[in-house]
């Protein structure tokens, strides 16, 4: 573990991912899809504070997903 200011310890994806009971590639999905705070110089470590309070209650860490519309005012017909 290591620590680098703040709310640490911190771990590396590995080290995160079994700290929470998961495999790495489980644990990356997991990341992506409850957008778990990444921290540090270069976004890659995980605090333990925030991986309990996630383990706690994942849904504090879910984001509202917005519906991409490409045309929001309906269908336009077009002359040819």
């Amino acid at each position: 573990m290591e620590i680098l200011g703040g709310r640490g310890p911190y771990l590396n994806l590995q080290s995160a991912a079994r700290y929470c009971g998961y495999a790495p590639r489980t644990f990356s999905e997991k990341v992506r899809e409850y957008s778990i705070p990444r921290r540090g110089d270069e976004e890659n470590r995980f605090s333990v504070f925030d991986l309990d309070r996630w383990m706690e209650d994942p849904k504090c860490f879910m984001q509202a997903r917005h519906r991409v519309t490409r045309n929001p005012g309906g269908f336009t017909p077009v002359r040819v």
